[in-house]
């Protein structure tokens, strides 16, 4: 059993079209998971959402699509690709999208925000398909054979990174897992935060900097083998990467 990742985006800030991004891309973050049990995991909802979106779409072949939509925090490149996303606007489809309690907004509010008719000609309420809100802090939630923790890292307006890990049937213990870190900025002695950091990032012994980094369109799909750990840490231009 493995989580099965693709890139659709990881580009920061603002999309970055034209020559010098077209063999890798130039679409904001947003990363597609399918867990052991294959459900849909979406990891941020940057303009890599768009082109997933019509990806989904076209493989449901007219069924309706659920998934669970994970922001690790609410700045622009994180959640601009929403109002783009196809299956928001098919009756049916059902999404949860979950983000961090610390933010001074809720969740909620920053998503249907960015949707006002003053910056944006449709309306949240007009979408079709169905929304829930979640949130979450330093904890762990369980779902359809999967856990998933959550942890807060450093990034202004605050952000969280996010651990899965697959839960075997009929076993007590935790089997493959991988983390995703898209905003960190460690700070030269903080050694409470690189501690923590380091802790949610077990059984991998490394810190996500000292990971190989790699151009994520160079490896647009990554799978984690089973019994063993995939750590990536999703940065603007890169993806680090290590299987151990």
């Amino acid at each position: 059993m493995s989580f099965r990742l693709r890139f659709w985006g990881t580009r920061g800030s603002i999309p970055t079209p034209g020559s010098a991004t077209v063999r890798y891309g130039g679409n904001t973050p947003s990363i597609e998971v399918r867990t052991p049990s294959g459900s849909l995991v979406v990891l941020d909802a940057g303009t890599g959402i768009r082109e997933l979106g019509r990806a989904l779409i076209a493989r449901a072949n007219g069924s309706p699509i659920t998934g669970d939509i994970f922001l690790t925090h609410a700045h622009w490149d994180h959640i601009q690709g929403i109002p783009f996303f196809a299956p928001a606007f098919q009756r049916g489809n059902r999404f949860t999208i979950w983000g961090a309690k610390s933010l001074a907004a809720s969740i909620r509010r920053v998503v249907r925000d960015q949707m006002s008719p003053v910056v944006f000609p449709v309306a949240f309420e007009e979408l079709a398909a169905t929304f829930d809100f979640r949130e979450l802090s330093d904890e762990r939630h369980n779902s359809d054979g999967f856990d998933v923790r959550a942890f807060a890292v450093r990034h202004p307006g605050g952000a969280l990174g996010y651990r899965f890990a697959a839960r075997e049937p009929g076993e007590a213990q935790l089997g493959t897992a991988f983390v995703y870190i898209s905003d960190n900025e460690l700070r030269a002695g903080d050694a409470s935060v690189s501690t923590g950091l380091m802790n949610h990032t077990r059984p991998v012994n490394v810190s996500p900097g000292y990971a190989s980094t790699v151009n994520a369109a160079a490896c647009p799909t990554l799978t984690a083998p089973m019994s063993r750990s995939l750590i990536s840490a999703i940065t603007h231009k890169s993806v680090g990467s290590l299987i151990v």
